[in-house]
């Protein structure tokens, strides 16, 4: 754990987590988390806990980086996404 002046914590994280999410209608999704997780005090009595994730939309277990494939069109050079 690593303590900034923000108020927030670091839990490193080198990897990957790989999940499921169920979706009554139309059957699973799959995704996966990467790296830190960060987490603090945001008011009294509420933590805030964030960290980065993918989500396979299409109902597959594929979890390949397919840049050509984002479901975010007419993207501003700075904005693409290169690498997972």
């Amino acid at each position: 754990m690593i303590n900034n002046p923000e108020n927030k914590s670091v839990l490193p994280f080198d990897g990957f987590l790989e999940f499921r999410l169920h979706k009554m209608e139309d059957g699973p999704l799959y995704g996966k988390i990467l790296n830190d997780f960060e987490y603090g005090l945001q008011k009294a009595k509420t933590v805030r806990i964030s960290f980065s994730y993918y989500l396979n939309p299409d109902g597959t277990r594929n979890m390949e980086f397919d840049p050509k494939r984002n479901l975010f069109k007419s993207l501003k050079s700075l904005e693409e996404i290169r690498e997972p």
